[in-house]
């Protein structure tokens, strides 16, 4: 039932996404091994991709994380961009 009514969403949102001239791109952080946080970005990138989003995820010692955001940030300045920090 669960993935019926996810399929409804995915599909209104990637129907929208596909209207744009050029697919946002989500980025995701992963500041730590725990083996859950890694399922948990591999979830987000399956369902974010099934959007049609683009994403990455990029790995990141936890100190060095607001430096690693920061830098994406730069980079994308000017572009709809959201982090997920995992």
């Amino acid at each position: 039932m669960a993935q019926t009514i996810a399929k409804k969403f995915i599909d209104e949102i990637s129907g929208q996404v596909s209207k744009l001239p050029k697919a946002p791109k989500l980025v995701g952080f992963l500041a730590n091994d725990d083996p859950a946080a890694k399922l948990y970005a591999d979830f987000t990138k399956k369902t974010t991709l099934e959007c049609g989003f683009r994403f990455e995820t990029r790995e990141v010692k936890k100190d060095d994380l607001e430096e690693a955001i920061d830098d994406r940030i730069n980079i994308y300045n000017n572009v709809w961009l959201w982090i997920d920090v995992l």
